[in-house]
């Protein structure tokens, strides 16, 4: 068995299995090297991708059928996974929820913040793809509101942040700084000038935790670690731009519910 270079975890509770996977210890070549599970269209071969997602079902000690994956689109659509048998793949949203034992909810994230959710009292579990668009939309608060509608209180939930771009590494322009002002003068504190005209530099992770705070959840972890700066670690889709790049892999984060 290929074992994954490393599974980052953040909450201590035995009950669930979670962890934000590296690039490392997957069989995929060239730009996408080595763990990435991005479409097979963004160039590498479709074998590659799914020999990553048996390699991550065989370190997890299930089987890959029970890795359940959206079709991520930017959106603030959640799934509510109900059966274990239920296709999930095609289906276009950035978040799912799960109440049930041995199945696995993976996110793809090259950039955008990747959000675990957990109540560890109820056992209930997400998992969610927050880029600007989605956090800006509501993807935080459409998938604790799904989680609630599965049995979790909000006074339980704990969420992780992954990697991601942070503040330092993220120039954004005007029109989108007074988008966010615009909604709310307090997204002001997310921004700082950049040395640039005219440019700011964003916070994500800082507006996802705030976002997460407003909601009801008040335990927040997040890991701090940067994609766009971490090539060896971590796929960028920025990055990938600002070097010229025609493709880009997509890194993983898990949780799932052990069977008690």
């Amino acid at each position: 068995m290929v074992m994954l270079a490393k599974k980052i975890k953040q909450f201590t509770d035995e009950s669930i299995e979670h962890g934000f996977i590296t690039r490392k210890g997957g069989v995929s070549n060239g730009l996408f090297a080595s763990m990435t599970f991005g479409k097979s269209e963004l160039g590498d071969a479709k074998g590659s991708v799914m020999r990553n997602f048996q390699i991550v079902a065989d370190n997890y000690n299930i089987k890959s059928s029970a890795i359940h994956h959206i079709h991520q689109i930017h959106s603030t659509d959640v799934v509510k996974i109900l059966d274990k048998n239920q296709h999930t793949s095609a289906i276009k949203a950035d978040a799912m929820v799960t109440k049930l034992p041995n199945i696995m909810l993976l996110i793809k994230t090259a950039d955008c913040c990747p959000i675990l959710f957990h109540d560890p009292m109820n056992k209930v579990i997400g998992a969610a793809h927050a880029g600007w668009r989605g956090a800006f939309g509501g993807i935080i608060d459409n998938t604790i509101s799904k989680m609630l509608e599965l049995g979790a209180n909000i006074n339980n939930i704990e969420a992780a942040i992954g990697p991601t771009i942070r503040q330092n590494t993220y120039e954004v322009d005007d029109v989108f700084y007074n988008t966010f002002i615009n909604q709310d003068v307090h997204n002001s504190v997310f921004f700082i000038p950049s040395v640039n005209i005219n440019k700011y530099m964003f916070d994500l992770p800082g507006y996802c935790t705030y976002k997460l705070n407003k909601a009801g959840v008040s335990k927040v972890h997040d890991i701090k670690l940067n994609t766009y700066e971490n090539e060896d670690e971590f796929h960028s889709c920025r990055r990938a731009f600002h070097k010229g790049e025609a493709a880009f892999g997509v890194q993983g984060s898990v949780i799932m519910i052990k069977n008690q």
